[in-house]
């Protein structure tokens, strides 16, 4: 290979390509050794649905949700048949070029170095790692996130029209796959607004800019909605996981309890009123509750302990035997709190200490809270935080290197700002 190739591909794309090729294959182990052959939790959801979308019929379930990973599975099927196997490779690819976008992404925002290693911090990541070998949205929403933060972050320093509008129309995107990027959007569209442009807040240009990013938004996302407004005669913007969740909270019993409640009114409609209808009333008694829970929960979301990945890949599935490897479940007690506290901790660090473009910091900023709350408040799931936590690893891996240069084990480089 001529040197100028070589020169072109050092140091970010070699490096990065080598965690991306880690992360394909940590990822296909983890899958063909750990992965049960059973549909689990919401995989008894995606599954089925892709197959009756494979055979010509799009049934919602129990809950509208939003449609492209049920799609994506159903691609799957029609190009390589019914089964496990395809899925799970085609989904360790995708996380194997997750993790490239997020070290573009760190070089973008700092350097090549920053990028590497935010892309090795994630090639190793127990819970993503287990992510990608289920059937659960995160697979396709993770990458798409990323893209969708990179396209509002650059609408936000060019302050153009023409980006809020295609940072609308990413996030839309997004949106259907997982309906999280649709309240995120309006928080961001509320900061973008509020936020001081051109020496004064509410101006002309950032309300202009805040429009057009809904706008991107619900125009992506608008044929889903009418084609819910047509086939279950209710406004439904793009799922009514949200009610059912509501409920569910507020409710004090368990989910196949609610569900069966849930389904005991004939539509989507009814179910979606009466959800909203129980949990209204529930705040009328008690208007505190989601902000009283927040302690507890937010304990909770933020204890490895109660992170997936800290059995399920330390266990060994051959057929209908399972062993679990005494010293991969040792080792992952070790590695899964590290993990934790290098993403969190030594991202939050990183945000705060490393990142001197301030508006690119306060749109992180806006991003952990708002996953942090919103689950919080909610439904505390650890891979509900994923899309935070693939942001954060820029900022950890900044973090390191930081920590390594003052320690005199790395030469210290600059930061390169975008």
């Amino acid at each position: 290979m001529p040197k100028v190739m070589l020169h072109k591909l050092s140091p970010l794309a070699i490096g990065v390509g080598l965690a991306c090729c880690l992360a394909i294959t940590v990822t296909l182990v983890a899958a063909f050794n750990c992965r049960p052959m059973t549909l689990m939790f919401d995989e008894n959801y995606y599954y089925p649905l892709a197959e009756k979308i494979s055979n010509g019929i799009f049934e919602d379930g129990y809950v509208v949700r939003p449609p492209l990973y049920p799609l994506f599975l159903a691609g799957i099927f029609g190009i390589f048949g019914k089964g496990f196997t395809a899925i799970l490779i085609i989904q360790s690819i995708i996380r194997g070029l997750t993790v490239g976008l997020v070290g573009w992404l760190g070089r973008k925002y700092f350097n090549p170095k920053v990028g590497i290693a935010a892309a090795t911090i994630l090639a190793f990541y127990p819970l993503m790692i287990w992510t990608y070998t289920r059937f659960v949205s995160e697979c396709i929403y993770l990458p798409m996130f990323i893209v969708s933060f990179a396209m509002l972050d650059r609408s936000v320093h060019s302050q153009n029209a023409r980006e809020s509008w295609a940072a609308g129309l990413a996030t839309g995107l997004a949106t259907l796959i997982r309906s999280t990027s649709f309240f995120f959007t309006l928080v961001v569209a509320f900061w973008l607004a509020v936020r001081k442009t051109n020496g004064k807040r509410f101006s002309r240009i950032a309300v202009r800019n805040a429009l057009l990013l809904l706008i991107g938004m619900i125009t992506v996302i608008s044929p889903w909605t009418i084609r819910n407004a047509v086939t279950h005669k209710t406004l439904i913007l793009v799922d009514n996981t949200t009610p059912f969740n509501l409920w569910l909270i507020t409710s004090g019993e368990g989910i196949r309890q609610v569900e069966k409640e849930w389904l005991s009114y004939p539509s989507h409609g009814e179910r979606q009123r009466e959800g909203y209808r129980r949990w209204l009333a529930y705040l009328q008694a008690d208007p505190l509750f989601h902000l009283r829970r927040l302690p507890k929960v937010v304990t909770a979301l933020f204890n490895p302990a109660r992170d997936p990945s800290l059995n399920s890949l330390a266990v060994i599935i051959r057929g209908s035997q399972v062993h679990r490897n005494r010293i991969v479940r040792k080792a992952l007690g070790i590695v899964v709190p590290f993990w934790l506290v290098l993403l969190t901790a030594g991202g939050i660090l990183g945000v705060i200490a490393l990142e001197k473009d301030r508006s690119r910091r306060d749109l992180v900023i806006v991003l952990v809270v708002f996953f942090v709350l919103l689950h919080g408040m909610t439904l505390a799931r650890p891979r509900f935080l994923l899309p935070m936590n693939m942001v954060l690893s820029i900022y950890a891996g900044a973090t390191v290197l930081r920590v390594l240069s003052r320690s005199g084990l790395t030469r210290r480089n600059p930061p390169l700002q975008s």
